[in-house]
């Protein structure tokens, strides 16, 4: 997976359901990097405004996850944009470590989380496959009949 590409799921706590659309957020390699970074920002700002999302949610990397510094650059640049737009809209925003997560959803500790996430539930939308499916058990965490958008850069 690249790293500028984030897998999205928008949850919807009140009917428990999730959103076909948007299946992912990505930079835009036609803009130089000032600009792409703004772009993303305001897509997202986009998203979060018009599925009337109120709180957002980062899945953070397993913790042995290992990349080179130029990719990991890319990453937290999109998962900062990600949480940055959600303050810009004026609504809560986290990251969440794999552990956490699993301790939160009381999730079984053994097997990946992104083997345990694909059969949570039925797909919903394209790519979901260990990319948005982790992204949908993610956000799962806010309870109450809350709109949240999850992302997860694999």
């Amino acid at each position: 997976m690249a790293n500028d590409t984030a897998y999205l799921a928008i949850f919807d706590g009140a009917t428990s359901s999730l959103s076909p659309e948007p299946t992912s957020i990505k930079f835009s390699s036609a803009l130089d990097p000032g600009p792409r970074l703004i772009a993303l920002r305001d897509d997202v700002m986009r998203i979060i405004k018009g599925n009337e999302v109120s709180a957002v949610v980062v899945l953070l990397p397993e913790s042995n996850y290992s990349m080179p510094y130029a990719k990991a650059v890319d990453r937290a640049s999109l998962e900062t944009l990600i949480l940055l737009a959600a303050a810009e809209c004026d609504i809560s925003f986290r990251r969440v470590s794999r552990p956490r997560l699993r301790a939160e959803l009381e999730i079984s500790r053994s097997g990946k989380l992104a083997e345990i996430a694909d059969g949570f539930q039925e797909a919903v939308g394209a790519s979901w496959r260990g990319k948005r499916s982790l992204a949908a058990l993610a956000a799962r965490i806010a309870g109450g009949d809350q709109q949240w958008l999850s992302a997860v850069n694999y």
